[in-house]
């Protein structure tokens, strides 16, 4: 039968980075299942988009496909500041959350059961990251922030 692992992959995901020592907090750091394009939270994990191209059938003879989706999402930070002190802040807890996404994928690779076998194919990973710290004003204040787009990978027999 027919089915993908995007839905699965990403309900799962989500509840799971909730309960990670450093977003459950302090700061509590908010995870979003879809990317609204503005949030008010100073940190927010957010698993925007998936791609899935290039499927084919998992082997010969078979109506099984190999669903090889892509996963782009991003976290952000904002912080205080406007010196290279609130750089490097904002560059360190960035590292937290990306670390704490990784982290995840590693601790359980079957992503609560979305990717359990014989459905997983390869295991999912963050297969890139691109970090951009810009400066920001809000209300008169100088703010430093954070944005990382990361790409999460993974392949299913479907």
């Amino acid at each position: 039968m027919a089915s993908t692992s995007v839905p699965d992959v990403l309900i799962n995901l989500a509840a799971q980075l909730r309960l990670r020592p450093a977003v459950i907090g302090p700061p509590k750091v908010a995870v979003h299942e879809m990317d609204l394009g503005t949030w008010d939270e100073d940190e927010a994990i957010v698993l925007g988009k998936v791609t899935v191209a290039d499927a084919d059938f998992f082997a010969q003879g078979t109506y099984a496909t190999a669903e090889p989706p892509a996963l782009t999402g991003y976290l952000f930070v904002e912080q205080p500041g406007s010196d290279d002190a609130a750089v490097r802040a904002v560059l360190l807890r960035g590292k937290v959350l990306i670390v704490e996404v990784m982290q995840q994928l590693r601790d359980d690779a079957s992503v609560g059961g979305a990717l359990a076998p014989p459905t997983m194919r390869r295991p999912p990973r963050v297969s890139s990251q691109t970090w951009q710290a810009v400066p920001a004003d809000t209300d008169g204040a100088g703010v430093v922030r954070l944005r990382v787009d990361f790409t999460i990978q993974w392949t299913a027999r479907t």
